[in-house]
């Protein structure tokens, strides 16, 4: 009776050496896939912020470009005025040599 109460404590030595073993995998694995998880906030985090930098320059680039036509549009009146004031004065230059 001793030897089988001795070898049942044995077992159970044995199975919570093992029941240890087993939960300190399981934090392993548990903490792997946390860390895991917080890359992938992360990874989300630094996607959401090119995008945002995306957007912005997108906007910036847009912004530049109705700039340019503002510019090229007013370049045209300005080239229409001189090009009517030199019409002008060569009418006027006509008129001074009759």
């Amino acid at each position: 009776a001793v030897s089988n109460i001795e070898k049942l404590q044995s077992r159970m030595i044995a199975l919570d050496e093992h029941i240890q073993a087993v939960e300190k995998q399981l934090n392993t694995h548990l903490q792997r896939r946390e860390s895991l998880r917080q890359e992938v906030i992360s990874e989300q985090l630094n996607l959401n912020a090119l995008q945002k930098t995306i957007k912005d320059l997108t906007k910036l680039e847009n912004q530049r470009l109705h700039d340019f036509m503002d510019v090229e549009a007013k370049f045209d009146i300005a080239y229409g005025k001189a090009a009517s004031v030199a019409q002008i004065w060569d009418g006027i230059q006509v008129m001074l040599r009759q």
